[in-house]
């Protein structure tokens, strides 16, 4: 089952890097709107390059991103 918009979602909250991002901060940071985090955490499908720009800031391989389910008390991939 794919898991995408719930792991983006918490990537953002809870990640390797020890930081809270809210889908402003994260936007500026991947250089996407807001808009775009928002609708892809709502279940809306993301442009490719979206889920690659994810994978390569919080440091996941996409297969992971998309297929495993992100388990944030222990902060990684189940």
């Amino acid at each position: 089952m794919i898991k995408l918009n719930k792991n983006m979602m918490k990537l953002r909250c809870k990640n390797k890097h020890n930081q809270y991002y809210t889908q402003k901060e994260l936007a500026k940071i991947l250089n996407i709107t807001q808009t775009q985090i928002s609708r892809i955490e709502n279940g809306r499908t993301p442009k490719l390059t979206d889920v690659i720009s994810y994978s390569i800031f919080f440091e996941v391989t996409t297969d992971n991103l998309i297929f495993k389910e992100y388990n944030i008390e222990s902060v990684k991939f189940e």
